[in-house]
């Protein structure tokens, strides 16, 4: 695909790549976001727990590492990354606290960690993936029989809090107000309605408004993190030591859920 297509927060987090970085994309989807940073990095791997997605994104970009696996047990040696990712991921995970344990042990010392959540904002309450329309719609296209998601938002304290006294914030970046969510209301019906031109409309009209910084008051929240301690380049390593499979009872309840986004837009609506 082409990076036209890249919108929001994967662009922003794929120009906060490093070219000496070995990159970890935790909820990698389609593989579109590491598509784009992979070429800026020594070298990226992704994780999913979506099958279909994964088979897809393997397929697509052959020089990119994919594996299942679910974000509280990650399938690598201890310090095996200089940069991870988690593009809209936090928000859905049933045990935050155990999904950033696993990213603390596979971060290298002093490595980063780019986080991109939904933020309390002004219109944190606008929220599509909240809606019972929402989890219809994942039911009619996808047969995915969840109720309402779970779609957390936070503030910068609270990320901070998760992480602890071992991580210090190093860049900021809000975008979004209004415009943002009611997009990705709009989108769960073009979308399911296949109104590819819409939905294109949709997503530029939502991308100019999460490029415009409100301060707290926005919809969106990324951060990126620097890990205490003294840089050390990740050791290489072949294949992964634990495979995680799909009856894993640790990712059992994590696939009922969204852990992951669509990284070709920015929006709220998303319903893989």
């Amino acid at each position: 695909m082409s990076s036209e297509e890249l919108l929001g927060r994967a662009v922003v987090a794929s120009e906060w790549i490093k070219g000496d970085d070995v990159l970890l994309d935790i909820g990698c989807n389609d593989g579109l976001f590491l598509s784009q940073a992979a070429p800026r990095c020594r070298s990226a791997w992704g994780v999913d727990i979506d099958h279909e997605l994964l088979s897809k994104a393997s397929a697509r970009y052959s020089d990119i590492q994919f594996q299942y696996a679910s974000a509280d047990r990650l399938p690598f040696p201890d310090a095996s990354f200089s940069a991870i990712s988690m593009l809209d991921v936090l928000e859905h995970l049933p045990d935050a606290k155990a999904a950033i344990r696993e990213v603390d042990r596979v971060l290298c010392p002093g490595g980063r960690l780019i986080i991109s959540v939904p933020h309390k904002g002004t219109f944190g309450f606008v929220d599509a993936q909240r809606s019972t329309v929402f989890a219809a719609g994942r039911r009619v296209r996808l047969g995915k029989m969840d109720d309402v998601l779970e779609h957390r938002h936070f503030i910068l304290q609270e990320i901070s809090d998760l992480l602890g006294p071992g991580y210090t914030a190093e860049r900021l970046r809000y975008g979004g107000f209004l415009l943002f969510p009611l997009c990705g209301f709009a989108l769960m019906f073009t979308d399911g309605l296949g109104m590819k031109r819409a939905s294109r409309f949709l997503r530029i009209v939502e991308d100019k408004d999460f490029h415009i910084d409100y301060g707290t008051r926005s919809w969106h929240l990324m951060a990126e993190y620097r890990k205490a301690g003294e840089f050390r380049r990740p050791s290489p390593f072949r294949g992964s030591p634990i495979e995680a499979g799909a009856t894993d009872p640790m990712t059992s309840r994590d696939s009922r859920r969204s852990a992951n986004g669509t990284r070709n837009s920015t929006d709220g609506a998303r319903t893989n």
